[in-house]
C-alpha cells in the first residue's frame, strides 16, 4: 500500500485557468494561474482517491460528496479550519493510496487524487456563492484530477497547485507484518525523498509550515462482511534534552484533524500536531478489505534538542478485551522509539517497518499481555477504560494513568481520606498550614476565595501544640476578621479545634456578637462547659446546654443555627440541641473576632483550626469535618 500527503494552499486573484501537468521522477505539480478572494475565512473540499488514472476509477476512499454544497456543508468534507491553518485555505490531509499489483514494467501503481471545492465562507462562516456579490471563479467544477505514482515503500508527492489549494501525495506504507489473519504495515518519517526534511503541519495562527515528523498505522484483518479491523495506539510520547528531560504526550484519539488552534504551551518540543484515521474503500476479491489506517502528524519545533519518539500500536478482529492483547498468547505490536534530533540537528529519515531498530514488530511474553490506551474502528476513537491498582472510594472514579479522581470531600490515591467539606464555607484559618500562617506574621490567612483574612494583635503566639495552633494569652490576644456581610445569614455552623488551660473563668472564643447588636452568636465558656450562644431580635439571650471541658485537651467545638434550633457537637458528636427564637431572622453585620467578646472576656489557650459555614451543616456533615483532623490531635 501507499499513503497520500493532501496540502492544499489557497491564494488570491481572478481569473483562474488550469495548466499544462509537470511530471517528475518525485512530485507532481499542477499549476493554476491565482484565484483573488477577498475576506476568504475557511474553504472545504471533497476529495477522491482512485485506484487507477481517471477519477472513474474505483475509489480507494473519498471524502464529501462532489461538488459545490450551495452553503449545506458536507459533513465529511475536508475544511481549512480544522485540517489547515485556521484561515484562508491551506489544509494538509494524510491518506492511503494502493500500490500493487504493479503497472506494467513499472516499479509502481498509478493512483489518481480528484478536488472539488465544496465550499468557500468569509471570516464570519457565511457562504460565499461563486455567482453573489463576492463571486468566484471555480477552477474545478468536473473536479481537477492528477495522477500519481503509488509505490511501496516509498514517498509519492503529488502537488496540486490551484493558488487556491495545494495538492499532494504522499506514499504511505513499506514493509507489512502478517499476524494471524491480519496485515499491517507502519512507519515514521521525517524526511522526504530528497533528504529534506518534511514540512506539513502549520504552526497555528499562522502560514507557515514547518518541520514535520508522520507516524503512519494501517491494518486489515481481511475482507468480507464478518471482519472487524480494529486498530490500537497508545499515546506518542516525545521526550527532550539530556541533564533535565522534557515530555510532551501526545493523544492520538482525541480528534481528526489539527489538535489546536493555539499552541497550548508554545515553547515546549511541539507546536501542532494531527490525526488522520478512517477506512479506505478498497475492494479485495468482490468484497470490502476492511482496511482502516490511523496516521499523526507531529509538529516538531525547530528549537527542540536531543529528541526521541516512543509510541507503540497493535490490531485486531474485532475488539481486543480492556484493550489489552489476549493472555497465554505471544501476540504481536509494533513499536517505535525513535531519535528525532542530536542536539537540534533532525537525524531521523525515512524508518519503515522492521527495516532497522526504529520501528519494529515485538510480541509479549505469553504470561505477560501488554494493553493499549486507545482503539479505531474504522469509525471513531475510543478510550480503554484506565485500572487503578486499588479500587477508588467514596465516589472517585479511575482515570488516565491509573489515578483514582476524587469527587466531594475526599481525597487520597483510593479517595479514601476525608477533606474538609467546602459547601458554603466561607471562612477557614488554620495555623498548621504555611498558606494560612507563617511565623510571626500579623495575618491569620483565610484558605477560602475570596479572601476574609483576619489581623492578630495583642497577646497571641504560636505554639506547635496540635501540629500548630495559635496561643491566646487571656488578657490582651485577638484576632479580628472585620465585619463581611456575607456571613448575615439565618443559618450558619461554626467549628474550631481548642485547648484551653482555663475553663472556669468566662471566655469567649470567637464570636459575632456587640452591645447593642440583637442577631449574632458567640462560643462561650464558663463554670467548666461551653456554650453555643446568641441573640435574634429581642428574643433574649439563646443558648445551648453547657458541653464540659477540661484544661489542656484538644476539642472540635462546633455550633449549628438552623432556623430556631441551636446545637452543639464536641467531637463530631451532638452533644445539645435547643428550639428558641424567631428562627427567621438573619444575623447583623458586627465585626468577627476570635479570642474575645467586644467587652473583654478573652480566651486562655489555644486555637488550631477556625471554620464559618453560611448554613447548617448536617450530623454526618459535621462527623466528616471532625474525622479530617482527628489524627492530627490524637483523637
Amino acid at each position: 500500500m501507499g499513503r497520500l500527503k493532501i496540502s492544499l494552499l489557497a491564494a488570491l486573484a481572478l481569473p483562474s485557468c488550469l495548466q499544462e501537468a509537470e511530471v517528475t521522477s518525485s512530485r507532481f505539480a499542477v499549476g493554476i494561474a491565482p484565484l483573488v478572494l477577498p475576506g476568504v475565512g475557511r474553504i472545504c473540499y471533497d476529495l477522491r482517491v482512485s485506484d487507477g488514472p481517471t477519477k472513474t476509477d474505483p475509489q480507494v476512499w473519498a471524502k464529501g460528496t462532489p461538488g459545490l454544497n450551495g452553503g449545506l456543508a458536507d459533513s465529511d468534507a475536508i475544511c481549512s479550519s480544522s485540517f489547515g491553518n485556521g484561515s484562508g485555505g491551506d489544509i494538509t490531509f494524510i491518506g492511503a493510496c494502493v500500490a500493487s499489483p504493479l503497472d506494467a514494467g513499472q516499479d509502481y501503481r498509478t493512483n489518481s487524487v480528484t478536488v472539488w471545492i465544496d465550499g468557500v465562507y468569509d471570516a464570519s462562516n457565511v457562504y460565499l456563492s461563486p455567482t453573489g456579490a463576492d463571486g468566484w471563479q471555480n477552477p474545478c467544477p468536473d473536479g481537477c484530477t492528477l495522477t500519481a505514482p503509488c509505490r511501496e515503500n516509498g514517498d509519492t508527492p503529488v502537488t496540486f497547485n490551484l493558488t487556491i489549494l495545494r495538492q499532494a501525495n504522499q506514499g504511505f506504507f513499506d514493509i507489512g507484518v502478517n499476524f494471524q489473519d491480519i496485515f499491517c504495515s507502519a512507519k515514521v518519517d521525517c524526511k522526504n525523498d530528497s533528504g529534506a526534511p518534511l514540512n506539513l503541519l502549520f504552526r497555528p495562527g499562522t502560514s507557515t509550515r514547518d518541520r514535520t515528523i508522520v507516524s503512519a498505522f494501517a491494518c486489515t484483518a481481511g475482507a468480507g462482511a464478518a471482519v472487524d479491523t480494529v486498530l490500537y495506539r497508545d499515546p506518542l510520547v516525545i521526550t527532550c534534552g539530556t541533564s533535565s528531560p522534557t515530555t510532551v504526550t501526545l493523544n492520538p484519539g482525541a480528534s481528526r484533524g489539527n489538535a489546536w488552534a493555539t499552541d497550548p504551551t508554545a515553547g515546549d518540543a511541539v507546536f501542532q500536531y494531527a490525526t488522520y484515521a478512517d477506512e479506505e474503500n478498497l475492494s479485495c476479491a468482490g468484497q470490502n478489505c476492511q482496511k482502516r489506517f490511523w496516521n499523526v502528524a507531529i509538529g516538531l519545533d525547530t528549537n527542540a534538542t536531543d529528541c526521541r519518539l516512543q509510541t507503540r500500536m497493535t490490531a485486531a478482529d474485532g475488539d481486543l478485551a480492556a484493550f489489552t492483547t489476549p493472555t497465554a498468547s505471544t501476540y504481536p505490536f509494533i513499536d517505535v522509539d525513535l531519535v528525532l534530533t542530536t542536539g537540534s540537528a533532525l537525524t531521523c529519515a525515512k524508518h519503515a517497518l522492521n527495516s532497522g531498530s526504529a520501528v519494529t514488530t515485538r510480541y509479549t511474553p505469553i504470561s505477560s499481555p501488554e494493553s493499549f490506551e486507545y482503539s479505531f474502528d474504522g469509525i471513531s476513537f475510543a478510550q480503554a477504560a484506565p485500572t487503578c491498582s486499588s479500587p477508588c472510594q467514596n465516589g472517585g472514579v479511575c482515570s488516565v494513568g491509573g489515578v483514582c479522581q476524587c469527587s466531594g470531600p475526599w481525597t487520597g490515591s483510593t479517595c479514601s481520606t476525608p477533606a474538609t467539606i467546602t459547601s458554603g464555607l466561607v471562612i477557614h484559618v488554620d495555623a498548621a498550614n504555611a498558606s494560612s500562617y507563617m511565623l510571626n506574621s500579623s495575618t491569620w490567612f483565610d484558605l477560602t476565595a475570596p479572601q476574609t483574612n483576619g489581623t492578630i494583635s495583642g497577646g497571641v503566639t504560636y505554639s506547635s501544640s496540635g501540629g500548630g495552633s495559635l496561643d491566646f494569652n487571656g488578657s490582651t490576644g485577638t484576632v479580628a476578621f472585620g465585619s463581611d456581610a456575607t456571613l448575615n445569614t439565618v443559618d450558619c455552623t461554626v467549628s474550631m479545634w481548642v485547648n484551653l488551660d482555663d475553663v472556669t473563668s468566662v471566655q469567649v472564643l470567637a464570636g459575632r456578637y456587640g452591645q447593642g447588636m440583637w442577631n449574632g452568636w458567640e462560643f462561650v465558656v464558663s463554670s467548666g462547659g461551653v456554650r453555643f450562644a446568641g441573640r435574634e431580635s429581642s428574643a433574649g439571650y439563646l443558648m445551648t446546654d453547657p458541653a464540659p471541658l477540661v484544661i489542656q485537651t484538644w476539642y472540635q467545638l462546633t455550633g449549628v443555627k438552623k432556623g430556631n434550633l441551636w446545637s452543639i457537637y464536641v467531637n463530631g458528636v451532638l452533644h445539645n440541641a435547643k428550639i428558641q427564637g424567631l428562627g427567621t431572622t438573619a444575623f447583623q453585620t458586627i465585626g468577627l473576632v476570635v479570642g474575645q467578646e467586644w467587652n473583654g472576656y478573652y480566651t486562655n489557650g489555644r486555637i488550631a483550626d477556625f471554620q464559618v459555614y453560611t448554613r447548617a451543616l448536617s450530623a454526618s456533615e459535621i462527623g466528616h469535618n471532625f474525622s479530617v483532623n482527628a489524627a492530627r490531635f490524637g483523637l
